[in-house]
């Protein structure tokens, strides 16, 4: 229960859900086509973008309670599961697929064993 608390107030204190949502500046701007057309250099910074987003999320508490939801996850499969989340929602930007991925690795790492 408690950790089911934490994704909750996590998610609202970081506007995901919420009618408010928070700027976002650079590549996240960028349409999810634009993430699938992406190739070479460009489909590069847009990654980079997605891993500092991911890492900037991680490293927003100290609290040792707190999952680390990038811990023993493997890039490629991140990547996939953008990809997936792209090909399905391409009109959203990068921003919003970033969020959706970030509850998806928080569930994943609060679920019980």
């Amino acid at each position: 229960m408690l950790k089911s608390v934490f994704v909750v107030s996590l998610a609202v204190a970081i506007g995901i859900g919420s009618a408010r949502g928070r700027t976002v500046l650079g590549q996240g701007l960028t349409s999810c086509d634009g993430w699938t057309r992406a190739q070479g250099p460009e489909r590069s910074t847009l990654e980079t973008w997605i891993a500092g987003y991911l890492s900037s999320f991680n490293s927003l508490t100290d609290d040792a309670s707190a999952p680390d939801f990038l811990k023993d996850e493997d890039w490629d499969g991140l990547i996939a599961w953008m990809d997936n989340y792209c090909a399905t929602h391409p009109l959203d930007k990068l921003a919003k697929a970033a969020q959706a991925l970030e509850l998806e690795l928080l569930n994943h790492h609060l679920a019980p064993p």
